[in-house]
């Protein structure tokens, strides 16, 4: 396909592009705030500070593939930073990067942006997004009330997972892998309030999906503005038991824990369907055509089962 090798790229009004293909143009769309992947090194476009387009040409195509495998360089972080010449096992790239007033095309060592955040809620807030969907697919399920209390104590690394936490400046634990020390948006007394709810939702049996209304707190290293108001849905992947009820018998019995089955935390911890539905993303890497279906199949039950909430989030 053209798409596959175009020859230069039209950046036009912010981030809005276009693909240039021998004789077609494709509008592309999209947010996008980096660019000119593949383009040659020391390129520098035909820009000019208050342009409302420019051209970007470049000779190396950054495709889809390229994209998704390296949002599961986990490592590369901590394999760049090994030796002085570690670098050189990652993929590496040129792009132009819009902090660079030069605009000149540089090499990039890249790797999983996870690092420093897994869902983009700062890149919704810092656009005034007043109102979005947050998609956390945790390893880590969410403790409940009886366990877990938010009123009375700071979490720890098994209540919840660690990326919610920090979007209200509570740190869980420490690692030299990724840094989210930087990523709070809102407000730390907001945290218990949105918890909570997470952990009324849940008990319920209909899996976690709850809207909660949140005011953003100043963030200078993401350029935030505090006061802006805006309502999360927060859609956090957890033990549905109505979902389960519905399974046939069989299934059921292969996806509900043994131990504390009716505690929504609890997850088999063997079987083909093992710590479904927190498939560890480090440790399951290849999932079975089942355990795939099985969770399409539970994302689907989830989405309709919380219709009205979701119709209402987005109305």
């Amino acid at each position: 396909s053209d798409l596959y090798n175009p020859q230069r790229v039209t950046y036009e009004k912010e981030c809005f592009l276009h693909l240039h293909c021998k004789n077609k143009t494709y509008p592309m769309g999209g947010y996008v705030e980096t660019f000119g992947f593949g383009s040659p090194s020391g390129h520098n476009p035909d820009y000019k500070p208050g342009d409302d387009r420019f051209d970007v040409s470049f000779t190396i195509p950054f495709t889809v593939r390229e994209a998704v495998g390296l949002s599961s360089t986990a490592p590369a972080a901590a394999v760049a930073s090994l030796t002085p010449f570690s670098q050189q096992l990652l993929a590496s790239y040129n792009y132009v990067s819009p902090t660079d007033s030069r605009l000149r095309s540089s090499a990039f060592v890249l790797g999983d942006g996870g690092d420093v955040m897994n869902t983009n809620v700062v890149g919704l807030i810092q656009r005034k997004i007043k109102k979005f969907l947050l998609f956390c697919n945790a390893e880590i399920p969410l403790q409940p009330r009886d366990r877990y209390n938010p009123f009375e104590r700071a979490p720890g690394e098994n209540d919840i997972q660690d990326e919610i936490p920090a979007l209200f400046g509570i740190s869980v634990h420490k690692s030299d892998f990724y840094d989210f020390s930087k990523n709070q948006v809102f407000r730390t007394e907001d945290y218990a309030r949105v918890a909570s709810t997470m952990q009324k939702a849940q008990a319920k049996g209909r899996g976690i999906v709850v809207t909660t209304p949140l005011i953003t707190v100043q963030n200078d290293w993401y350029g935030i503005d505090a006061g802006f108001r805006c309502n999360v849905t927060w859609i956090y992947l957890s033990r549905a038991s109505e979902w389960e009820n519905q399974l046939s018998s069989e299934i059921r019995e292969l996806v509900t824990p043994r131990k504390n089955p009716n505690d929504p935390s609890s997850i088999p911890t063997r079987g083909p369907f093992r710590r479904f539905p927190h498939y560890n993303t480090l440790g399951q890497l290849t999932l079975s055509a089942s355990q795939a279906n099985l969770l399409a199949d539970f994302g689907a039950w989830l989405i309709h089962a919380n219709k009205d909430v979701l119709e209402k989030a987005l109305g």
